[in-house]
């Protein structure tokens, strides 16, 4: 996860666990590979439709960002709340 800037809702209030993820294998500058990152919604969050923008990042061996930041938004709903009745 990204540390949350200035305007942003902190990350302890958005909907989904924290992540990380180890990189166990050597990585050269501009080098391309494919990451899966894991998601997983807090059992105590309510679904309510509502967007989130979550931001993640890389980070060095000390805890240092780097790199650019990876934004995607995330909307929640529950999936008996739209029930559709068929005529």
């Amino acid at each position: 996860m990204d540390d949350a800037q200035q305007g942003e809702k902190e990350t302890s209030l958005l909907p989904i666990e924290m992540v990380n993820v180890p990189i166990s294998f050597a990585v050269a500058g501009q080098q391309k590979f494919k990451l899966s990152v894991p998601l997983k919604v807090h059992d105590h969050f309510i679904a309510d439709g509502q967007v989130h923008d979550i931001h993640l990042s890389f980070r060095g061996p000390h805890g240092n960002t780097f790199g650019d930041r990876i934004t995607f938004k995330v909307r929640l709903t529950n999936p008996g709340a739209h029930q559709i009745d068929e005529m």
